[in-house]
């Protein structure tokens, strides 16, 4: 049985027969463009049913060319990959079960499309960055060796681009030289990420040098060239550097914040109501320790429609929107926010950081003086804590210890209260005694 995304991948090839070579490749750069802008501003499903679209726009005219010329090129593998990474946003982000699976099909049938394009620049491109998401994709599955693995041997693309594919100057060039500085820029900040024992056999492996400074540099160019690729890039450098780089206790200087205003501004510019660019936005505003400024923009976030399909999105808002309200030493409002998180967790029939954000909530209450609605949220622990589910994360076991810790101070403090009334109790006959033996 042929594959089902082979199959539709050529279903539109004939209503092109009849344009030029150059007018399909500028139809196609055109559809990705516009599936780029549907997937930053928030328009998930749409962009997916673009890049379906696009992937029977073959441009291998009937009886094919000359190899590596126009009329010989076939774009059915970058809808492909651009199609597997939408959907696994949208998979990721809905709490999908099996999402990572899904994606890694998707990710491997995305290659076998790349594979069928002629010998060329932009056919590296999209080889290279596929084998590098698989990479990622087995590393986010705890298979960490074979994934690393995976992604040093994406060098074999991946090491044309800073020759011929940034320096391509055939038709297209503008969307190669994007998306080779993107990938540039993700493959030297992913192997810059590694520990020192890892970061010496990549640089070995692949060649690279593996310069954090050199690969946010990358992508700052990818942006100000503003390609295909650019909005891409402006995520990833602003994750990295206010999200990431926090992580890490790197505090960002005074002109690293400059810098990220000014692509945040162009992002929010060009993508108004982005998702992506108001998360980064509120992360700008915690580096600056606008507290207020961050929870305004979560809020905001709060209210788009997209989070009606993105519930995971959703539960992680409301972690961050409660994170914010304990700097802001607002207690009750903090517990209110974990406990919003939990039941989007809960809704969604998910048993992984339902623990964890319970614990956080009941702590909240705790502290504010809400006994009531701290008992509440450590029932939903334990509630919890009693499901057969072996493989809870380390932040779940975390709530579980803080559960075993609250239940036994509460056994000590009743012992006390109860050891200190006996003693109370006999000294009151005591005393009653001595008064009637002195009569």
């Amino acid at each position: 049985m042929e594959d089902p995304l082979l199959v539709a991948a050529g279903e539109a090839m004939a209503a092109d027969a009849g344009r030029s070579a150059e007018e399909r490749w500028n139809a196609a750069v055109a559809k990705l463009n516009e599936g780029t802008r549907l997937l930053m501003t928030n328009r998930f499903a749409e962009a997916e049913a673009c890049y379906r679209t696009g992937m029977g726009d073959d441009m291998a005219a009937e009886g094919g060319g000359d190899v590596g010329s126009l009329a010989a090129r076939d774009t059915r593998g970058a809808f492909a990959l651009h199609l597997a990474v939408v959907g696994a946003l949208r998979g990721i982000g809905s709490l999908a079960n099996d999402q990572l699976d899904e994606c890694y099909t998707r990710m491997e049938q995305a290659a076998q499309l790349a594979a069928l394009d002629t010998d060329w620049a932009g056919r590296k491109v999209v080889c290279g960055v596929c084998s590098l998401c698989l990479g990622l994709v087995m590393c986010l599955q705890q298979q960490v060796v074979s994934g690393i693995w995976r992604i040093l041997r994406s060098w074999q693309h991946v090491r044309h681009f800073q020759t011929e594919c940034l320096n391509f100057d055939g038709v297209g060039h503008e969307v190669v030289r994007s998306s080779a500085m993107l990938t540039l820029g993700l493959f030297n900040l992913l192997l810059s990420l590694l520990p020192s024992h890892y970061l010496r056999l990549a640089s070995w492996a692949s060649g690279f040098e593996c310069d954090r400074a050199g690969a946010l540099t990358m992508l700052r160019q990818c942006v100000d060239e503003e390609g295909l690729s650019a909005p891409i890039a402006a995520v990833a450098l602003l994750t990295f550097q206010l999200d990431t780089q926090t992580f890490l206790n790197e505090a960002l200087d005074q002109e690293e914040l400059v810098q990220c205003a000014v692509v945040l501004e162009w992002g929010l510019a060009r993508y108004p109501g982005s998702i992506f660019y108001t998360l980064l936005q509120a992360d700008w505003h915690a580096c600056r320790r606008e507290v207020s400024l961050s929870r305004e923009a979560l809020q905001t976030a709060l209210r788009m429609e997209c989070l009606a399909e993105l519930c995971g999105i959703d539960a992680a808002l409301h972690y961050k929107l409660g994170v914010y309200f304990l700097a802001e030493l607002q207690w009750a409002a903090a517990g209110r926010a974990f406990s919003a998180s939990m039941e989007v967790y809960r809704r969604a029939g998910r048993r992984a950081m339902a623990p964890f954000m319970a614990a956080c909530a009941a702590l909240s209450y705790l502290v504010a003086g809400e006994g009531a609605m701290g008992t509440e949220m450590l029932e939903v622990v334990e509630m919890y804590r009693r499901l057969p589910k072996n493989n809870w994360g380390g932040k779940d076991l975390l709530a579980f210890r803080l559960l075993g810790k609250h239940a036994a101070r509460a056994r000590a403090d009743a012992g006390s209260a109860a050891g200190a009334g006996s003693a109370a109790g006999a000294g009151g006959a005591a005393g009653a005694g001595g008064a009637a033996g002195a009569g």
